[in-house]
């Protein structure tokens, strides 16, 4: 929605959208708008070519298009970053019960733990460029 003149002269709302189609986000998936991010919907002769591309990859190769969905790519990378995460958990733990034995490789491995932990939130996180 934009601002425009009305037939008054006033400032109305003039609503801008045309045909939506599927809704591809800038970050994360389709139709997955979160904080921060801006669903963009595609034009509609933009919608069509992407059918197009998906149609042809589909019908020249179908077992690579049934092998690599963006939706396969997502939860690798979460169950990556859950075991991550949970690796600095039990690294932390560990290094803090190490740490009444041997203070300089208990802070050590509690320092390897919480950057696992940081590693793991952040593949939770950050979101793929392009």
């Amino acid at each position: 929605m934009i601002l425009g003149e009305g037939n008054a002269g006033s400032n109305t709302a003039v609503d801008t959208r045309h045909r939506i189609g599927r809704r591809r986000s800038y970050h994360g998936g389709p139709n997955s708008a979160g904080a921060g991010e801006v669903a963009v919907p595609l034009s509609e002769d933009d919608q069509r070519r992407l059918d197009e591309i998906e149609r042809a990859l589909r019908a020249d190769d179908p077992k690579f298009a049934d092998g690599h969905s963006i939706e396969r790519v997502w939860r690798r990378r979460t169950a990556t970053a859950g075991a991550v995460l949970l690796l600095g958990v039990v690294l932390l733990a560990a290094g803090l019960v190490t740490t009444q034995a041997a203070l300089g490789v208990g802070v050590t491995i509690s320092i390897v733990g919480f950057l696992a932990m940081v590693a793991g939130a952040a593949l939770f996180i950050r979101r793929p460029r392009g």
